[in-house]
């Protein structure tokens, strides 16, 4: 069983129940994050980081584009990018796994 302290305990219970106890980057965070999911999904879905980023700040919402990446990884929402319709050249894009499908041959010295 892990042991916590109670005073450990207490202030974290108090931030769960009151909000305005967390620190400053966690309460701006809270308001970032729908602005956030709200410019991407307005933009299809397309837009990365940086064009999120570009957008907030024409919006007058004054953010560090850090600030974005970090925020979208934590809503899990990434950039979309076109898929060529043949990968012939080994070529592994973002989002593919090589998983070693491959048959290698290799020659050792015996």
């Amino acid at each position: 069983m892990l042991q916590v302290a109670p005073s450990a305990y207490r202030r974290y219970a108090a931030r769960c129940r009151q909000p305005e106890l967390r620190s400053q980057r966690a309460q701006k965070d809270e308001q970032l994050r729908p602005q956030i999911y709200r410019v991407w999904e307005q933009n299809f879905r397309v837009y990365g980081a940086r064009k999120v980023w570009k957008q907030m700040n024409r919006e007058s919402i004054r953010v560090a584009r850090c600030t974005v990446e970090r925020l979208m990884g934590d809503l899990g929402i990434e950039w979309a990018f076109p898929v060529p319709p043949d990968r012939s050249d080994g070529m592994i894009m973002p989002g593919e796994r090589n998983d070693g499908t491959q048959q290698k041959t290799f020659h050792g010295r015996v």
